[in-house]
């Protein structure tokens, strides 16, 4: 089409006696010219020319090696065109037809040997091959549009097998087809006992779970009145890949000619058929006509409590009852005729703001109904020791809640001297108090002392004054033992019986995380004295567990935090199984307990004193380290590579490896220890080291590993191990269906697949 020439490569040194004379002192020559290859691909749909230059070179008349002056070269001829259609791929079908198509396997179920058919839209060189042993079952001995061939009776479980297709311009196809042996009947399972169908209409759906892509089957019955039963949009479905299917109809109106009332029930049975023809018993469907719904009004409603009294900064949740029991609308509205006294929330929680009274109104949405508390609000009292105080005093005692007003704070700041302590205790877990009360500690430079049931927090006026808060904002300081937590280390710690104590400072209900100094905390528990070497330790947010500096007088053990979180006080034996040392390692990573077991197990060491490096590729050293530790065998072997020398830190382990087959190096007496190792070489080491253990590798055989999409890229030896890798679980593929075997395998990959490796194959 006039594009640039493209080199073939082409060059041809003719002689003289290569050339056929022709007329006219004319020579001739044949050839063929093929352009295009696997690094040079020609665009399809277009005529292409192929263009040809002669040189003729004289004869080399002295003797001397070389021809006697340059080539004489001859104009450019051009061939006649040769049109490069479009590739056009055999259609492959099959007989019976597969119950799942997907991108890269199509799967089949039988339940016996079985007939299959693949048929194919042109003449084509058809070949079916077993992958499992890669043996050819079946293939034409022509071009042809169809074989048939019988499935192997030597397989249990599942076989993959390959069909390719060659039509005859070369264009090839290539189909993978799963066989699974299913000779287990499916099941039903209905997502209700009982299906509504609509009042009127009398319109309904059945839904439920089968097995994946089952054919679902119904037969209506005429209900016991002999009412004019069911109608279905379709006596037939098949449930999708997950099994979930859907099956529509209606109860059928009253039918007058024929003396026959509008069904108000029915039962449908339901059977399912999978791919390989096993058909499951029958369920029932029970469908029920929806009734009109009676509006039952309401009449009253009622309080709990006509009066409460309640001291500033005290809460208290009032019921209401709403009459009759089965009023249709129950949704009530609250107010408060004072707010500045006393607020309401939503659930009928009163909180004391200050001293006076005021009303709390409950109010029904239907009807208006109401009902009222009268709410006496006196001053707090504050002091130690059960004896009260004036508001001199700088110590507080917190209300059942915990909670402290600003006026109580403010007063308590008032009393104390500049840059001293207020005292405030609970019997409770936590202290609940207001921006504008701590503000008033700031603004005279006070330390905040919190006594809990657990043990006494001093808050410096310099972390204090770090929060950053509001007047309105609401500040909770929590130290309390608890026994409920996420971290399942900590919970394992708590169900153990070590105390675990929450250290938060919540700031409307977020948590702060790092102070602008240090808290002094103190903590009372006789267990702490019979443990052998105590321990105290803060578990981060990240997950990183951390020693504590502390102090121990008898019951009493004190330590400092600059950052909240929980803390744990255990043995020492206990904590050292627990600490995690690695910054770069935190509880969010999917890798977290992988990286905490192989550290523990002594696998996989840091890659400094802190760090762990989980994205860094391992190294043929590192993995055969790994395993060379697994295997305790402390025996001398001989190294035989010339890249590893003798001091180096992976010597004895590439020695032992070499010996037990587990590695045989990369060739030519090289082993390439600081070589990055591929997902696939290491599920191979993994299989080897398996092997010579006397694991059982069995597991997995039949496992399909060609469901992943880059399965293809899987070489050939490392099949039989990735197979076993897979369907042990030990290798995973990720979210989007990849095993990326070419893809460099990271130590947190490696960790996690170590683990998986020493729970499966060690339980």
């Amino acid at each position: 089409d006039g594009s640039d020439w493209t080199k073939t490569g082409a060059n041809y040194l003719l002689k003289a006696s290569d050339l056929t004379p022709a007329p006219d002192g004319y020579y001739t020559y044949e050839m063929a010219v093929t352009v295009g290859d696997e690094t040079l691909h020609l665009d399809a749909d277009k005529t292409y020319k192929v263009g040809i230059t002669a040189f003729r070179y004289l004869a080399d008349e002295d003797s001397d090696g070389k021809v006697d002056s340059f080539p004489l070269e001859s104009s450019e001829v051009q061939s006649d065109g040769k049109y490069l259609p479009e590739a056009t791929y055999p259609v492959l079908t099959y007989s019976p037809v597969p119950w799942s198509h997907g991108d890269t396997m199509k799967l089949l179920n039988i339940k016996e040997v079985t007939e299959i058919t693949v048929s194919s839209d042109v003449p084509a060189d058809i070949i079916v091959t077993r992958m499992d042993k890669r043996e050819v079952i079946k293939q034409t001995s022509s071009p042809d549009t169809s074989i048939s061939f019988s499935t192997p009776a030597d397989f249990t479980g599942a076989l993959n097998i390959k069909i390719t297709a060659t039509d005859e311009e070369g264009d090839i196809a290539v189909d993978y087809l799963g066989l699974r042996l299913d000779e287990s009947a499916p099941l039903i399972t209905l997502d209700n006992d009982s299906f509504k169908a609509n009042q009127n209409t009398g319109a309904f759906m059945v839904s439920g779970v089968t097995e994946s892509c089952a054919k679902v089957m119904a037969n209506e019955t005429i209900t016991d009145d002999y009412s004019s039963g069911v109608e279905l949009d379709a006596d037939q479905v098949t449930a999708d890949e997950k099994g979930i299917f859907t099956m529509t109809g209606k109860l059928n109106p009253e039918d007058t000619a024929n003396e026959l009332v509008a069904a108000d029930s029915a039962t449908i049975i339901l059977c399912a058929r999978d791919a390989a023809n096993n058909v499951s018993a029958s369920t029932f469907a029970q469908i029920v006509r929806a009734s009109k719904q009676q509006t039952i009004p309401v009449t009253g409603i009622t309080l709990n409590k006509g009066t409460l009294s309640l001291a500033v900064g005290a809460e208290e949740t009032l019921t209401a009852t709403v009459e009759p029991a089965g009023a249709s609308n129950k949704n009530v509205t609250w107010s408060s005729s004072d707010g500045t006294v006393a607020t309401v929330g939503t659930d009928g929680k009163v909180t004391a703001v200050a001293a006076g009274t005021a009303t709390i109104t409950v109010t029904t949405e239907d009807g208006g109904k109401t009902a009222a508390c009268n709410v006496t609000v006196s001053s707090a009292t504050i002091g130690t020791g059960g004896r009260s105080y004036s508001y001199s005093s700088t110590h507080i005692k917190a209300s059942p809640s915990g909670s402290i007003s600003a006026d109580s704070l403010k007063t308590a700041a008032l009393a104390a001297k500049q840059g001293g302590t207020v005292t405030v205790q609970t019997t409770g877990s936590s202290v609940k108090v207001t921006g504008e009360g701590l503000q008033y500690l700031i603004n005279k430079n006070l330390d905040l002392s919190l006594t809990t049931g657990s043990g006494t927090m001093l808050i410096s006026a310099e972390v204090l004054a770090g929060l950053e808060i509001s007047s309105n904002s609401q500040v909770e300081f929590v130290l309390s033992r608890t026994e409920i937590l996420d971290d399942p280390e900590l919970q394992t710690l708590a169900n153990a019986g070590y105390p675990v104590y929450q250290i938060a400072i919540l700031i409307d209900g977020k948590a702060v995380h790092n102070l602008a100094g240090t808290i002094a905390i103190t903590l009372k528990d006789s267990s702490f004295i019979a443990m052998n070497d105590l321990k105290v330790i803060h578990a981060l947010d990240s997950g990183v567990y951390r020693d504590v500096a502390y102090t121990l007088d008898d019951v009493a053990l004190s330590f400092g935090l600059d950052t909240l979180s929980y803390v744990c006080v255990l043995d020492g034996d206990r904590a050292s199984q627990l600490k995690n040392p690695f910054t770069d390692v935190t509880l969010s990573d999917w890798f977290f307990d992988n990286v905490l077991f192989a550290y523990k197990a002594g696998l996989l060491l840091g890659t400094a004193s802190d760090t762990f490096s989980p994205k860094l590729g391992m190294t043929r050293a590192m993995i055969i380290t790994v395993l060379h530790r697994m295997s305790g065998d402390a025996g001398n072997y001989q190294n035989i590579f010339a890249d590893v020398t003798s001091t180096a830190w992976y010597a004895d382990a590439v020695a032992w490896a070499e010996a037990k087959d587990i590695s045989k190096g990369v060739g030519n007496n090289r082993f390439a220890p600081n070589t990055k190792i591929t997902r696939e070489q290491l599920a191979v080491m993994l299989y080897r080291y398996a092997e010579y253990m006397g694991y059982d590798v069995s597991v997995g055989q039949d496992t399909n590993i060609l469901s992943y999409n880059d399965a293809f890229e899987i070489s050939d030896y490392a099949y039989p191990a990735l197979q076993w890798a897979c369907g042990s679980g030990i290798m995973n593929g990720d979210n989007g269906g990849n095993l990326n075997p070419q893809g460099f395998a990271n130590r947190a990959e490696a960790a996690a697949m170590l683990q998986r490796f020493i729970e499966t194959m060690t339980d």
